[in-house]
């Protein structure tokens, strides 16, 4: 596949790929976010718009959707998810779910209440859940219709979830005064969002990453925490030589990148 590196700002290709590079996928301006389902790639790049991963043919694109408040904007804050049923966008009015052949609107969720949606919308089994500020909220999946809303705080902000079999695991950040500064890690009912167990961090939680079975939290102390439920009595953890990383992980394994340009491959300590 080839790539091109192009001015977001202009929208001029600055250097195009090589002839032999194969296949070329090129969006004009910044995506601020991007998922892959069902052999689509799906772009939220001033537009949203869906590809075929096999030789980039545009399927559908949109920048606007008849009835409804429907902006996508080139910000980090974007948040995309497909499966085979629906293509998910939480954007600041809430939450959209499209059709993957064409498109169309499903339903939306858009309360008057609601913040900017920072984290999900995240799929899974017959609920959508999304995070904004120092909230979370599980929708039903078809309908659309709020199942629970659990709120954490006005200086809270939520920077990651993760679902198990029985439960939702949401880390948050604070670090506004007069609340303070650090991180708490909560473990909320599926069935109502009421609280089970709650654990403090020192320091905010900076991100979060999910693998097969473990919810993997970074605090920006460089400690990295693996998490199954928190009513386990300790949580392995491992501690980086830099206070600034990025995760990533596959299926069981987790990555650190620090801005030192050190990559970290991490296993869970026993």
């Amino acid at each position: 596949m080839g790539v091109a590196l192009v001015d977001y700002q202009s929208d001029y290709r600055i250097h195009p790929a090589p002839k032999d590079a194969g296949i070329l996928l090129a969006l004009y301006n910044l995506a601020s976010a991007l998922t892959v389902s069902d052999e689509t790639l799906y772009a939220a790049n001033g537009s949203l718009a869906a590809l075929e991963t096999s030789d980039g043919t545009l399927r559908w694109e949109h920048s606007s959707i008849d009835g409804i408040d429907f902006t996508v904007i080139a910000a980090p804050d974007d948040q995309l998810a497909a499966d085979d049923t629906a293509v998910y966008f939480g954007n600041q009015g809430g939450v959209v779910a499209l059709s993957p052949s064409n498109g169309t609107l499903l339903w939306a969720w858009q309360p008057e209440n609601w913040p900017s949606t920072t984290v999900g919308p995240l799929p899974v089994d017959t609920h959508v859940y999304v995070g904004a500020d120092g909230n979370v909220a599980a929708l039903d999946r078809t309908t659309r219709q709020l199942q629970w809303r659990s709120s954490f705080g006005m200086d809270a902000r939520v920077q990651g979830f993760h679902k198990t079999e029985s439960s939702l695991l949401v880390a948050e950040s604070t670090a506004q005064a007069p609340s303070g500064t650090f991180g708490t890690l909560y473990e909320l009912s599926l069935q109502n969002g009421t609280e089970r167990y709650e654990r403090r961090f020192e320091t905010p939680v900076t991100q979060t990453i999910s693998t097969l079975d473990r919810f993997i939290v970074g605090t920006d102390a460089g400690r990295v925490t693996w998490v199954d439920r928190l009513s386990s009595f300790e949580q392995a953890q491992t501690t980086i030589s830099s206070e600034t990383f990025l995760l990533g992980a596959g299926d069981e394994q987790v990555f650190a990148q620090t801005t030192t340009g050190t990559l970290y491959a991490l296993t869970q300590p026993s």
